[in-house]
C-alpha cells in the first residue's frame, strides 16, 4: 500500500521523534549555544562530542542510496576544520558512539532526515555565534549556507518519495529515533 505524496512521511517522522526532539532542545548545550558568554572551549566540546556520532553515522551514509543521490554534505570535514579552527584535537575513534543503521536505503533516509532537519535550527546557531567566531570554526551548523531552505525542500520532496511504504516509513521511523537518541546521549551531559 502507497502512502501520499503529500508531506505524510515527513509528518509521521515528526509525530514518531516529537518527544525526544523536544528533549534535544532543553539539554545543556541547547540554552547555553545562545548564551552571550559561550566559550570557545565550549564549542570545541560540542564539535568534538558531535564528531563522536557524525564519524561512525556518515561512514554508513555517505556514498550510498540515498545520500549519494541527494545535495548530502558530509558533516564530518566540517566538525574536523572546526576543531582545527578552534587548535582542538578531535576526539580519539575509540570514542565514537556504536551507531549501526540498518543497510537498507529508507533507514539510512531516517538518519538523513534527523540531520537535514537540524540545519534550520543550525542557521539559528550560526547567527547566534558569528559575531565571535569565525566562519570555519561554526560552519558545520550552517552547511548548506544559503541554500539551506532550498535543500530541506528538495530532501522533503524526495523523502516522499523514498518513503511511500508502510514498510520503508517504519524503518525510517526507527532509524530515525535511534539517531535523535544518539545525539540526546552526547548533548545531555
Amino acid at each position: 500500500m502507497e502512502t501520499k505524496k503529500n508531506g505524510v512521511a515527513r509528518e509521521a517522522l515528526r509525530e514518531f521523534t516529537a518527544e525526544i526532539h523536544q528533549k534535544l532542545e532543553v539539554t545543556p548545550f541547547g540554552h547555553r549555544v545562545f548564551a552571550e558568554d559561550f566559550s570557545a572551549t565550549e564549542l570545541a566540546s560540542i564539535l568534538g562530542r558531535m564528531v563522536s556520532v557524525y564519524r561512525p553515522l556518515e561512514a554508513q551514509l555517505v556514498n550510498k542510496t540515498p545520500a549519494s543521490s541527494l545535495n548530502y554534505r558530509p558533516r564530518l570535514p566540517l566538525l574536523l576544520a572546526g576543531l582545527a579552527a578552534l587548535r582542538a584535537e578531535p576526539p580519539s575513534p575509540m570514542n565514537d558512539l556504536n551507531i549501526q543503521l540498518p543497510d537498507e536505503p529508507a533507514a539510512r533516509m531516517g538518519a538523513i532526515y534527523v540531520i537535514e532537519g537540524s540545519t534550520m535550527g543550525g542557521q539559528k546557531i550560526y547567527e547566534q555565534l558569528a559575531p565571535r567566531f569565525s566562519r570555519e570554526t561554526i560552519s558545520f551548523f550552517f552547511p548548506h549556507e544559503e541554500q539551506t531552505s532550498a535543500n530541506w525542500k528538495a530532501f522533503r520532496k524526495e523523502l516522499e518519495i523514498s518513503l511511500s511504504t508502510p514498510e520503508s516509513l517504519n524503518l525510517a521511523k526507527t532509524a530515525a529515533m535511534d539517531t535523535f537518541e544518539k545525539f540526546h546521549q552526547i548533548l545531555a551531559n
